[in-house]
């Protein structure tokens, strides 16, 4: 099966609550090496602890979104380079 993406997300209401939920791991943990037999690497959502964190990262999990890790921001608090792709 060739599907037509670059990355994997997995969805936020599996990674919330990953380190208290063994079936939430388990998918998790399944997704995981999926994604790494297409070539694609993994994103978890919903990264809200150092605990989440630390359950992802036992997994192996590539990236991760969420406000434990950052809170959302303006493109050109990031990189100045940015602000030009918010004024075209």
């Amino acid at each position: 099966m060739d599907l037509d993406v670059d990355d994997i997300k997995i969805d936020g209401r599996l990674v919330r609550d990953i380190d208290r939920d063994p079936v939430h791991r388990a998918l998790t943990e399944s997704i995981h090496p999926i994604a790494g037999v297409m070539g694609r690497k993994t994103i978890a959502e919903f990264v809200e602890s150092s605990a989440v964190l630390a359950s992802l990262q036992d997994i192996g999990v590539h990236y991760g979104q969420g406000y434990h890790l950052g809170r959302p921001c303006e493109i050109s608090a990031v990189t100045p380079e940015a602000s030009d792709l918010a004024t075209g």
